[in-house]
């Protein structure tokens, strides 16, 4: 099994599949995804585009929800992709139903604990590929990655400060001081029906938690900042990526408004109206796509080169599959990634902790009233 980032998963299947079949030593693969848009679009085009488009003839291409059902199926080479997707019991039956002569399993993100020992029953992991290597390697594209600071507005500042007051009280209350503690009871008490005021209590601190991420992530000047950088790089497809539908459909309208080609794509569209949205950015009728989380994994996402997070976890897994998005493959790409965080806040801690492994990361600070286009520039000029 292959821990590999972003788009580089694509590439060596078609590597893999096209080399076996091209020497003889299988007959046919079995390519299984948990996306239609997978199926239909990005795998086809990672053989065409990587020199195996003859292999197609040779491949089955299904969706988990497929194969889960099938009987008996026979292949040559299986690979498993977003195989982290697959270990659910509804769909874990079909490793067993499935007979192969090799298995490869791809995923950009390792499954924990009880998942991760499952999956290693069939495909222990075999290789690790971080990012930095990955490039290295030609896999995906190199891009620069920036974290960007920028402040909250006079009227923000009081409203972040009684957030803050509230999340400590909550702390102190139910993890004497200690967050994850905190965190820990509340996670464990959420469900808690026997102790109601248990529930009552762990309820809170996660709405606390959640109106707090929410506040950042739609502060004032992170909105200004993502609409300076779409204006810089015009030239760049991008992605934005934002906290909740609400805040991302007011921005579509917003740069819409102001003449940009923007769109927006998020779990509660149907899937035609997601298919229609991504197709239009391929053909360039939409230069920017703004989402939530809903283009984070497991999706066929269009080539782009410009990324911008408004808001984002603590998550390393999260900010890996997001700049993958940006860091397809090709000849000469150099893909820009940005994360805008609120300066002194707990944002910044955040992205910190998911951003510390990232290669050659930068940081910045915005200060109003500072030369803007300086201060862009000044990172990747």
């Amino acid at each position: 099994m292959f821990s590999v980032p972003g788009t580089g998963k694509t590439r060596i299947g078609a590597v893999a599949a096209g080399e076996l079949l091209r020497t003889g030593r299988i007959a046919s693969a079995t390519v299984l995804v948990p996306r239609i848009s997978l199926r239909d679009h990005e795998w086809p085009e990672a053989f065409r585009k990587f020199g195996y488009e003859h292999a197609l003839q040779h491949i089955t291409l299904a969706c988990f929800q497929t194969a889960y059902r099938w009987r008996r199926h026979r292949t040559g080479l299986l690979i498993v992709d977003e195989c982290h997707m697959s270990l659910a019991d509804k769909f874990y039956k079909m490793y067993q139903h499935i007979e192969y002569t090799y298995l490869l399993c791809l995923t950009g993100t390792l499954p924990e604990d009880d998942m991760l020992e499952r999956l290693e029953h069939y495909a222990p992991v075999i290789s690790r590929c971080n990012m930095r290597r990955a490039e290295q390697l030609g896999i995906i594209a190199r891009d620069t990655t920036i974290n960007l600071g920028v402040p909250l507005s006079g009227k923000e500042r009081p409203v972040y400060e009684a957030l803050q007051r509230r999340y400590d009280e909550m702390v102190e209350l139910l993890g004497a001081g200690d967050a994850s503690l905190a965190y820990q009871y509340a996670q464990a008490n959420i469900g808690n029906y026997d102790d109601l005021d248990a529930r009552r209590l762990a309820r809170t601190f996660l709405d606390i938690i959640r109106e707090r991420r929410t506040f950042l992530a739609n502060t004032k000047f992170k909105g200004f900042i993502a609409r300076k950088l779409l204006e810089r790089y015009s030239d760049k497809r991008a992605f934005v990526f934002c906290e909740d539908i609400a805040y991302a459909e007011a921005f579509t309208k917003e740069l819409c408004d102001a003449g940009m080609q923007a769109t927006i794509y998020h779990s509660m569209m149907k899937p035609k109206e997601r298919r229609a949205t991504l197709q239009a950015f391929r053909d360039g009728k939409h230069r920017i796509i703004v989402s939530v989380r809903a283009l984070n994994v497991g999706v066929d996402v269009p080539d782009a080169e410009l990324g911008i997070a408004i808001a984002g976890s603590s998550k390393s897994a999260d900010d890996t599959q997001r700049r993958g998005r940006v860091k397809r493959f090709e000849e000469g790409k150099s893909a820009l990634y940005y994360n805008l965080y609120v300066v002194g806040t707990q944002d910044e801690r955040w992205v910190t902790k998911r951003t510390k492994h990232v290669g050659g990361l930068l940081w910045q600070q915005y200060i109003p009233g500072e030369n803007l286009p300086i201060v862009l520039s000044a990172a990747v000029d």
